[in-house]
């Protein structure tokens, strides 16, 4: 598998970091296939050799794993703007042990390491650390410049660019770029989350039961509230109305 992109802030994890316009072979085992692909505004990413599936049911009925084990591999894999996120599983056994790595840009927190520094721009910066969220992962998704995780019990937690309440915590500050911001709290959608997915600055949650609630920018409706009041960038706005 080919990866194209820009690597102004070293969005792909080679280097050197200012070279534009290259590609390169993904510096994984090449007997394992490509099973999905991410693309973000500079970069196209693949996730390599396994699929995670629902084992029919609820959250609680955790996965199976589809084809080679996915121990110390990328199980799924996100993209924003300019930052790359995977979810690893290290344990494929009913223990989710759901860890997240990012690297690239990181000017709003997005990549979760309590600064704003870039990863993968320089020599001896991969692999990235795992994040501190608290806990076992479970999914995750990118926005343009945040992130939102949701969690083995339900909760979503969120991180990076917040100026729009993207991130639900009733407030407009950025989350991630201070080591006392991590792990985030979560986010008070009102009950336990399955499914997470961000925008560019808004963020969308499907609940236990099947309502939806979307918090962040509304100029253009997006949230589907009726109106174009924004939601999550001040107290008292969350949870998000269904």
């Amino acid at each position: 598998m080919w990866v194209f992109a820009c690597l102004f802030v070293g969005l792909l994890g080679q280097f050197p970091a200012y070279e534009a316009n290259v590609h390169g072979v993904v510096p994984k085992d090449s007997t394992r296939g490509v099973e999905d692909v991410r693309v973000g505004s500079e970069r196209a990413v693949p996730s390599l050799g396994e699929v995670l599936t629902e084992s029919g049911g609820p959250r609680r009925d955790r996965f199976l794993l589809q084809g080679a084990e996915c121990s110390g591999g990328p199980c799924s894999i996100v993209a924003g703007e300019a930052h790359t996120c995977v979810l690893v599983h290290y344990e494929p056994t009913p223990q989710i042990d759901g860890r997240v790595r990012c690297w690239g840009r990181g000017t709003f927190g997005q990549l979760g390491y309590g600064n704003t520094f870039s990863v993968g721009v320089m020599p001896g910066q991969m692999p990235p650390a795992d994040l501190v969220l608290g806990g076992d992962v479970w999914k995750i998704a990118a926005g343009y410049r945040h992130n939102c995780a949701v969690m083995i019990d339900g909760a979503v937690k969120c991180w990076g660019y917040g100026a729009y309440g993207q991130l639900g915590y009733g407030h407009t500050r950025n989350i991630g770029v201070d080591p006392v911001d991590m792990p985030p709290a979560d986010v008070p959608i009102g009950g336990p989350a399955i499914q997470v997915t961000a925008g560019e600055k808004h963020t969308c949650a499907v609940l236990e039961g099947g309502s939806v609630r979307c918090w962040g920018d509304n100029t253009f409706g997006q949230l589907g509230h009726g109106s174009t009041v924004s939601i999550g960038g001040e107290p008292g706005q969350m949870p998000p109305l269904e």
